[in-house]
């Protein structure tokens, strides 16, 4: 299996934000999330103004059952870099594992608002439950 091998210290021998992020995204794949999220942490150093990184960590932290209040602030923050549909979609899935279906639900239709065609969108809003 890949994520048996996969070098552990790849990510410091990264030499462009690109490199890294391709680490993030197989580390992800691979489900060696200590690794992407390293890696990620890295990216974010090198280039704190580029929502991919935030974006990316939010849905590392999404996967850790103490981390879903992490993982909105993260969302947030690759929000206000880039305020595109993917990050308000991030942002919702965050906002519901932090069990916030209001907020889930207004980023769902602010993303479906700037992106009226994605289905993946319109399901995820389908599927999401009525806040008590």
């Amino acid at each position: 299996r890949a994520s048996q091998w996969f070098p552990v210290g790849l990510f410091q021998s990264a030499r462009s934000i690109n490199e890294l992020m391709g680490i993030v995204i197989f580390g992800i794949n691979v489900r060696r999330l200590d690794v992407a999220e390293r890696a990620v942490q890295k990216s974010i150093e090198r280039a704190p103004n580029r929502a991919e990184g935030y974006a990316l960590l939010s849905q590392i932290q999404m996967t850790k059952p103490n981390d879903a209040g992490l993982a909105v602030e993260s969302a947030k923050r690759a929000l206000n870099l880039s305020p595109v549909a993917s990050n308000h979609y991030i942002l919702a899935t965050a906002m519901y594992h932090s069990k916030d279906l209001l907020g889930a639900r207004r980023e769902l239709a602010q993303a479906i608002r700037m992106e009226p065609g994605n289905q993946e969108f319109r399901e995820a809003l389908a599927r999401l439950p009525e806040p008590k």
